[in-house]
């Protein structure tokens, strides 16, 4: 698995692994990863691995990835760069119990999936793995994005147009 080189992590003494706000993280935590663009998401499922979904030979985030072969892999969470845990929608949904969570996740590594930027992408993987249901916040903020670029540029060409008549 490649994550980030030489990326930042945190190390407790004794090899515990705690995230950029001092929380270590438990089997079936989802874990958010920082990019410059965009953030991508993981399981964790103990000793120091985390289950993800991304892009075949690339990363995932890309807007050009729709429809591309996905794959599920495991990797060290200290390759990953800064990270945080963030089960985010606990309050929203039950989370399943971190050891179904876990089974789950690590039965799909080496799975091959379509990837979607809205409609699967490894932030779906994440919460569907913790909470059942596939979910992407991530996602729902770039589509209400572009719809407003969209309808913004509607907008100014309707009255660009008003103007040059």
């Amino acid at each position: 698995m490649s994550f980030s080189p030489g990326g930042t992590h945190c190390r407790l003494p004794g090899g515990k692994l705690i995230d950029k706000n001092g929380k270590e993280p438990k089997p079936g935590d989802m874990i958010e990863i920082f990019r410059d663009l965009y953030q991508h998401w993981a399981v964790y499922v103990g000793n120091g691995y985390v289950v993800h979904f991304s892009i075949e030979g690339g990363q995932s985030g890309s807007g050009a990835a729709a429809g591309k072969k996905g794959s599920v892999r495991k990797g060290l969470l200290k390759d990953a760069g800064k990270w945080k845990v963030n089960n985010y929608l606990d309050e929203e949904y039950e989370p399943r119990p971190s050891d179904e969570i876990v089974k789950k996740a690590c039965s799909l590594v080496g799975s091959n999936l379509t990837y979607s930027l809205g409609s699967y992408n490894c932030e779906h993987f994440a919460t569907e793995q913790r909470y059942g249901r596939p979910e992407s916040r991530q996602a729902e903020n770039l589509k209400a994005g572009i719809e407003q670029l969209s309808n913004s540029s509607h907008h100014w060409s309707f009255n660009h147009r008003r103007i040059r008549e």
